[in-house]
This record gives C-alpha cells, structure tokens and sequence, in this order.
C-alpha cells in the first residue's frame, strides 16, 4: 500500500545521531527547578537549544500519512515536499486511525489517517522504501520534459 506525507519543510529523519542529541537536551531541559520561569530556563539552555529541543521532538514524534495523494500534494503546495512509502497491508492496519477530515486546501477532504513514529520510520527506511519528492524540483523536470518534446515535435526541415 503507498501511503503519502505532504509537508511544507524539508523533512529530517530520525538518525541515531538525533537520539543521542535528544537525549543530551532532554537531560539539560529537565535539570530545571519548579522556581524557575519560562525566561529564566530559556536563558540558562539558550533560545538554539529551547528551538532544537521542541524540533528533534517533532522528528521523533508522530509523522501523520494518508493513502490519497492529491491531499498530501495540497499539503505540500508548490514548494513542499512529498514524502512517500510502500508498506504491506498488515502494518497500514496497525498504524491506522481510520477517516480524518482535512482542509489541506480550498475544500475539505476526508482522507485515511495512519499515524507513525519518528523513530519507526527510520528502522524502516529502506524496507518500506520511504522516498522525499520535492515538488518544485518535480514540477520543474516535468516542464523540462514536456519542453523537449514539444521542442522535438516542432524541429524544421533540412534543405
């Protein structure tokens, strides 16, 4: 079954180099007193470490699929990304949270919802064949291509 991820940002994957430097934020974010204010933390870790403490638990976190592209491409809009992946019917059923409403664009669309780890996916790279597909990049290839064979279709006679 393919399933789909449209998303604004280029995605990072959860490497085992990101779990070691989540546990190191981690450990320094909960050395925090009950005393201690929002500003004060901020201004003991650093704003960078406060920023990529929230990011690496966003990749480690719960990745939202659908098994209808054209909602994960209004996700990603012009400029985004597409994240794809092909896994057997077994796993979707494990990982599905049935029919979502969504708004990833002008209408609203019902879409299956499977829900993964951030984590899981990386342990499944390669065997569910997890692929990002930029979709400027596409689009721009595509009209290469269709330039060329147009170009091609229209080349004068020699005389």
């Amino acid at each position: 079954m393919q399933l789909y991820r449209g998303t604004q940002k280029r995605p990072r994957f959860f490497v085992m180099k990101l779990q070691d430097t989540l546990e190191n934020l981690e450990s320094l974010a909960s050395a925090t007193t009950e005393k201690e204010s929002i500003f004060e933390y901020i201004q003991r870790v650093g704003a960078d470490t406060v920023v990529e403490l929230h990011n690496l638990r966003g990749i480690g976190g719960a990745w939202f699929f659908t098994d209808d592209e054209t909602v994960a491409r209004e996700f990603a809009g012009d400029k985004g990304f597409l994240i794809t992946m092909d896994i057997d019917g077994e796993t979707a059923g494990e990982h599905s949270q049935g029919t979502q409403m969504m708004s990833p664009g002008k209408e609203v669309r019902y879409a299956s919802n499977f829900v993964f780890g951030g984590k899981e996916l990386y342990e499944h790279l390669v065997e569910w064949k997890i692929d990002v597909i930029e979709i400027e990049r596409e689009n721009a290839e595509l009209h290469s291509e269709a330039k060329r064979g147009a170009d091609s279709e229209f080349r004068p006679r020699m005389r």
